[in-house]
């Protein structure tokens, strides 16, 4: 989905689709950076760079999500010849997370 809102699962999980006009181009690693704020000064997530070329099913791994909340995300990409690129922001808003989201 793209800017799902309503996400029930404390421990989302992200894809993305690398595009190259270069063939056989590929990813050779990643970094995923999730905030509380679009300009991404209150970061709840920073997966730190990954020598990995998976891009579909990566779990969140920080700061336990807020029911309730805007969040946004971006993934920076680096290429077979070690170039990167950044995605733009996307987001995603969590619905009621657990017991206590009804409190909230």
């Amino acid at each position: 989905m793209e800017n799902p809102v309503g996400v029930d699962n404390e421990t989302p999980t992200f894809s993305w689709n690398m595009q190259s006009s270069i063939i056989g181009q590929r990813q050779s690693a990643y970094q995923i950076k999730v905030a509380k704020d679009e300009q991404f000064n209150q970061l709840v997530w920073d997966s730190g760079k990954r020598e990995d070329d998976h891009s579909v099913g990566i779990r969140y791994e920080g700061q336990q999500l807020l029911s309730s909340t805007v969040y946004y995300w971006t993934v920076t990409v680096w290429d077979r010849d070690d170039t990167a690129v950044t995605s733009q922001k996307a987001a995603f808003e969590t619905g009621l997370l657990g017991e206590d989201g009804w409190d909230q």
